[in-house]
């Protein structure tokens, strides 16, 4: 019955564009790829977001496979993975 703060749960956040901003902010602030690619991946969440149904499913599909590319070679590649993930689940959300 009481709450053991050394548990330390695990929290899961729901497939959401502020998510996959919240990753790239990170990836900005701590210069983890560079500056326009993050301009550009920014631009492609914006796009996405306008879209609807299969036409943005397909757009963060997109996105997702090319964040595996710049993974590779990012200076943080472990978040831009995660952010890849956070891309991925939107697109799944939207199907």
């Amino acid at each position: 019955n009481q709450f053991n703060p050394q548990s330390q749960p695990r929290i899961v956040w729901p497939a959401a564009f502020p998510v996959a901003r919240s990753y790239l902010d990170q990836l900005v602030r701590g210069d983890g790829l560079a500056a326009a690619r993050t301009s550009e991946i920014a631009q492609e969440l914006n796009r996405a977001e306008k879209a609807t149904g299969a036409a943005r499913a397909s757009a963060l599909t997109r996105l997702a496979v090319q964040l595996d590319g710049d993974a590779k070679n990012a200076a943080d590649g472990a978040r831009v993975w995660a952010l890849a993930a956070a891309v991925r689940d939107l697109a799944k959300a939207a199907r």
